[in-house]
């Protein structure tokens, strides 16, 4: 009984992993760029480069510091 229990547990947790990932793709692509960071009200556009990977590894480069990516799922 507990090996169903677990197998039926994993599955839902599949199941809403997959359906929360596909929703956040959804909005993410209905607001775009501009519109993801006002509605997230994320202000920090001198501190981050967003959707522009070649742009932070020159950056990257010319600095010396590492980059770190980010990949965010937002609903």
């Amino acid at each position: 009984m507990k090996g169903k229990f677990f197998r039926i547990s994993v599955l839902f947790g599949a199941i809403w992993f997959f359906q929360t990932a596909l929703v956040a793709q959804e909005e993410s692509a209905r607001l775009g760029g501009k519109a993801l960071k006002e509605a997230l009200k994320d202000t920090a556009d001198d501190l981050w480069i967003y959707d522009d990977l070649k742009k932070a590894y020159a950056e990257g480069e010319r600095t010396g510091k590492p980059v770190l990516v980010s990949f965010r799922c937002v609903p």
